[in-house]
This record gives structure tokens, C-alpha cells and sequence, in this order.
């Protein structure tokens, strides 16, 4: 009967034999496995396109926080503008003024940049927030064009030089963040 020694010799791998060579002879030829290959082999890191390394991430300087700064602004100055000009209260002769000269559709344009604008300080709002955190760069970048494109609409809509600062604001803020990319992490 087997024992649990003669199981466990027969589970372990043998070992090559061991060759002696004496001091001037040639060691014998190595086994296929362990030759090298006779002809070209290809492998997949041949065929792999090579990525380029990611930008070298600097230590955060002050560009996104400048940035921030401008989109933050933007957005208040816009925020504080548009709140300041609904809660004045005017009577119906100055409505009858204000829209006598339009047509509906210049209404309905005026409407909708308006709408637009609230949105565009909402987002610039955020894009500034998440700029001082150096969170996603192209979120950031885009959120912040986006921001800067929609308060500017309502600043040409409305011929309004309220808006149209803030949307001069967004925009250095905009050239600052792409100039402050490598301050991002990839």
C-alpha cells in the first residue's frame, strides 16, 4: 500500500538531472523550451499603439484660482443684476413703454436669452467652484464657455452693460483656465 510519502513524490515535479561539465568542455545544448527562438516571434506590445505620457501635472499654482475668482464673480454680478431688475416694480405705463417698440418675436428672443442667462449663472457658479477644487479640467473648461456664451447672449439681447461685464469676467476666466491646464490633474 502507498503511503502519503510516495503520493507526494509522484504530485512534486522531478528535478533536470545535474551535469557536471569539467573546466574546458562545452555545456550541452539547452532544451527547446529553453532556447531562444529560431526566427522573429511576434508579440501584442508590438502591435500596441504607444500612448504619450500624460502632461507633467504642476504643483497647483494660482491660475485656477484666479480663474475661479472671475467665474464666481461673473456669475454674482449677473445673479445680482438680474435680481435687481425683478424686484423693481413698474407701473403700467413704463410695461406699455418697454414693449411698445417690440415685436413678438424680439420678445420671445429677449425671453429666452433671459432664460439662458440664468442658466449661464448657475453654470458659471459651478464652473468657478469646481476650478478652486482643480476638479475636471474639460468639465470646468466647458461649463465655464458655455457660462460666458449664455450671459453674453443675454448681454447683446438686452444691450445691458451689466452683463456684459460679467460675461468679459467669464471670459478672462475662460483664457485663464486654459492657460492654468497642467495646474489640473489628468
Amino acid at each position: 500500500m502507498a503511503g502519503p510519502d510516495d503520493e507526494e513524490r509522484k504530485k512534486r515535479p522531478s528535478l533536470p538531472p545535474v551535469e557536471f561539465v569539467k573546466p574546458g568542455e562545452a555545456p550541452a545544448p539547452l532544451p527547446p523550451r529553453d532556447q531562444p527562438p529560431a526566427a522573429w516571434v511576434t508579440r501584442p506590445e508590438d502591435y500596441l499603439r504607444q500612448v504619450a505620457p500624460a502632461p507633467q501635472l504642476r504643483a497647483p499654482g494660482q491660475m485656477h484660482l484666479v480663474a475661479g475668482i472671475l467665474l464666481v464673480l461673473s456669475a454674482l454680478v449677473a445673479v445680482g443684476w438680474t435680481i435687481a431688475l425683478s424686484i423693481r416694480f413698474l407701473t403700467p405705463a413704463q410695461y406699455e413703454n418697454a414693449t411698445a417698440g417690440l415685436t413678438p418675436e424680439s420678445w420671445a428672443i429677449g425671453q429666452i436669452c433671459g432664460l439662458l442667462g440664468i442658466w449661464g449663472q448657475a453654470i458659471a457658479l459651478l464652473a468657478g467652484v469646481m476650478s478652486f477644487r482643480r476638479m475636471s479640467w474639460k468639465f470646468v473648461f466647458a461649463a465655464s464657455l458655455i457660462s460666458v456664451l449664455s450671459i453674453g447672449a443675454t448681454a447683446v439681447a438686452f444691450i445691458d452693460p451689466f452683463f456684459g461685464g460679467a460675461a468679459a469676467l467669464g471670459l478672462v476666466g475662460v483664457v485663464l483656465l486654459s492657460l492654468g491646464r497642467r495646474e489640473f490633474p489628468p
